[in-house]
């Protein structure tokens, strides 16, 4: 779906943009009395802006007015229809993905079952050794003999340089299948 997007969108941009131009120059010959053509000239125009909204999606949009969003984790194995981590236990026992905006040095996470039981904890391990980058790959080992079922998957601070506290930076569902 996504390699759709990518092709799709520069040829609907271009072809808006050939038929915005044509629209121009016909008004323009017209000398703007063409009632017809200028309500054209303003769909395709409305077309590209539309188009150029809808284009400049997800990660997350920064701007000068909303600030950028710390400790995003976005995990490589979702299941679109509820946004959850997906873990296909016991063969795939590492979460990938990556972490935007990390405020800390270090990440813990524990899974929680929907009694409020610890399943399990560990550590969120940065790819190259540190979460030094604005945008960082990350992984983390699971247990692999977790039940099936939805759990809830948080994400702790536990940076050593701070005030040694830890608090939960961010949670998701976990399915194990």
């Amino acid at each position: 779906m996504n390699e759709l997007k990518k092709i799709s969108v520069p040829i609907a941009f271009v072809i808006l943009a050939g038929a915005f131009l044509l629209a121009c120059l016909v008004v323009y010959l017209y000398k703007g009395k063409s009632a017809k053509w200028v309500a054209r000239k303003m769909k395709f125009g409305a077309a590209i802006i539309a188009i150029t909204g809808i284009s400049t999606g997800c990660p997350p949009v920064i701007t000068c007015y909303v600030p950028a969003p710390t400790n995003w984790f976005s995990f490589d194995s979702i299941d679109s229809t509820d946004n959850s981590v997906v873990a296909n236990l016991p063969s795939d026992s590492i979460l990938t993905g990556k972490v935007y905006q990390p405020d800390y040095d270090r990440y813990k996470f524990k899974i929680m079952s929907s009694d409020s039981q610890l399943v399990d904890t560990g550590t969120v391990v940065a790819v190259d050794g540190t979460f030094d980058a604005s945008t960082e790959d990350f992984k983390m080992t699971i247990n692999s003999d977790i039940d099936t079922g939805s759990y809830q998957l948080l994400i702790f601070s536990s940076d050593n340089n701070r005030t040694g506290e830890e608090f939960e930076v961010y949670q998701t569902m976990l399915k194990v299948k």
